[in-house]
């Protein structure tokens, strides 16, 4: 990966070591991000496409002038400590915001600038996945979900994402086919001997769902899992489990709203996602329980398969997510509204009366927003503390 920049030339130099000194400026940077540095060429901006502008000294501001009319989205200001650049950087972004532009100056040691490019990378690429991505829906969104519905005109100029309506009839057809792929996760899942029917149907159930989401080039999807109780005696669990280990969105229930925040948080975080429902607080309403059964393999240290809880019947993941810090995050379908904090787990809990991965976390905020100001029921988890990042996605929208 590298990160492209268009980099002002100096109108005057007085002293040729400014030159060499702004390329350790700039080398330094690209160590501390670990990515190469290369030179952005303005003929391939695109609308809404940001620019890192590099400012080596003052004097530039007219050599922005000039290529102003080519920029297409925000700007982000590269400044060095020295020669004018802070001053250059801040008439500079004064000239954007009087014309409607947005911008930033981005000012400190490198190793700071790198944090805040990363940053600022993660919301560029998560914009861009939702401007050309696709997310299925797998069947209705289940009845009881009477506030997390979606509207898929209004989500698509929100936020560019194409919703893809596929029906329960063509997965049921894709499941009778009995046929998945032996990935070294589902040969793991072999070896562990749980009943082999309840195995077969339920890596049937994975293998019919990669297969949709290949046939309709999907990035995710969110399945009206319930259906499949009656209809093959089995859960999809195991099956979203699996995919969201290989990158593959996948949420329950055919909770758009659910899938869209998903989406979000795994790609600004670069983790897997795991949807949850909040199931109680504690007494001083600091720390709340949130359980479900289809938890990423790739974000558990141990696990064992048991029945799905509303059901009794199929695979249930009981999964042990390390603690420790995580961000907790929901968004509505056209990202108007969301709520984001960071919360850390605090035990894993293995209820008989809850969904069957549980986490016991601390989140002192959580208590108002799920009591007064819910966005639905369910809520999105990853591991680490992505707050900042989440809150800069929102920021560029």
């Amino acid at each position: 990966m590298s990160i492209s920049i268009h980099r002002l030339p100096i109108p005057f130099v007085h002293d040729d070591s400014l030159n060499d000194l702004n390329d350790d400026f700039l080398a330094g940077l690209a160590k501390a991000l670990g990515h190469e540095i290369t030179k952005t060429d303005l003929d391939d901006l695109k609308e809404g496409d940001p620019l890192y502008v590099f400012v080596p000294s003052g004097g530039t501001e007219n050599e922005f002038h000039a290529i102003f009319p080519r920029i297409k989205g925000p700007v982000f200001l590269l400044t060095t400590g020295q020669a004018n650049s802070l001053a250059a950087s801040m008439e500079i972004l004064s000239y954007i915001n009087n014309r409607g532009g947005r911008g930033e100056i981005l000012h400190g040691p490198v190793v700071q600038l790198a944090r805040r490019i990363e940053i600022l990378q993660g919301v560029i690429r998560t914009k861009a996945l939702l401007k050309k991505g696709r997310l299925g829906a797998v069947g209705l969104p289940s009845d009881w979900l009477i506030a997390s519905k979606a509207d898929y005109d209004k989500v698509k100029t929100a936020t560019g994402l194409t919703l893809v309506d596929i029906s329960m009839e063509e997965l049921l057809e894709e499941i009778a086919k009995g046929t998945y792929e032996e990935t070294p996760r589902v040969k793991e899942l072999l070896d562990k001997k749980y009943f082999a029917k309840d195995m077969d149907t339920s890596l049937s159930i994975y293998g019919a769902l990669q297969r949709l989401v290949k046939k309709y080039e999907l990035d995710g999807f969110t399945l009206r899992c319930f259906d499949l109780l009656d209809t093959v005696h089995g859960t999809g669990c195991l099956a979203l489990g699996i995919l969201n280990s290989e990158g593959i969105y996948a949420g329950c229930e055919g909770d758009m709203p659910a899938l869209i925040s998903m989406m979000v948080l795994g790609s600004l975080s670069g983790q897997p996602v795991f949807q949850a429902n909040p199931s109680r607080f504690s007494e001083d309403k600091e720390r709340v329980i949130l359980a479900h059964c289809s938890v990423p393999f790739g974000m558990i240290d141990g696990y064992r398969l048991t029945t799905h809880y509303e059901s009794g019947i199929g695979i249930g993941i009981d999964g042990e997510i390390p603690r420790g810090e995580i961000t907790i995050f929901k968004a509505s379908a056209t990202l108007e509204d969301h709520f984001v904090e960071k919360a850390a787990i605090v035990r894993n809990l293995h209820e008989k009366n809850l969904c069957r991965t549980q986490i016991e976390v601390a989140c002192p905020a959580c208590y108002d927003f799920f009591m007064n100001h819910p966005i639905g029921n369910h809520q999105l988890i990853v591991t680490g503390d992505h707050k900042a990042a989440v809150e800069e996605f929102f920021k560029w929208l």
